[in-house]
């Protein structure tokens, strides 16, 4: 059975992957975490296989990496009686790309987490 740690500003978490495991849990968790810094999974004979730290990926390491998206709002005047005419535009921005449309930004992080949840899925034992 393969070993998930996930790893915090404050402490580590050893998570076995079994049947019991909920890889759209952890996906959230790892979005929304302002302490999270690192998730890696481990085989049986403790080889690192997936990560969400950059630097430890290397030739047979999978890397990950979850996305969330952010909204920008840009154009908004400091004083709105003097300058009324400015209107403010709303950017929904993830991973450094800028979407216009919410739509469009939330069905690309759908997109991008679904398949990150598969890298996931196939390390997990479901047996």
């Amino acid at each position: 059975m393969n070993i998930g740690i996930l790893t915090t500003a404050d402490d580590k978490q050893r998570i076995a992957l079994n049947w019991n495991f909920d890889v759209r849990k952890l996906i959230i968790d790892i979005v929304n975490d302002r302490n999270f810094v690192r998730f890696e999974i481990f085989d049986r004979d403790n080889n690192l296989v997936l990560t969400t730290y950059y630097p430890d990926a290397k030739k047979n390491v999978a890397f990950i990496k979850p996305l969330k998206v952010v909204k920008e709002v840009t154009g908004v005047p400091n004083d709105k009686i003097k300058m009324p005419f400015l209107r403010r535009k709303i950017y929904w921005r993830v991973d450094n790309i800028r979407f216009i449309k919410r739509k469009m930004a939330f069905s690309y992080v759908y997109t991008v987490n679904r398949k990150t949840e598969l890298k996931i899925e196939w390390f997990v034992d479901r047996r």
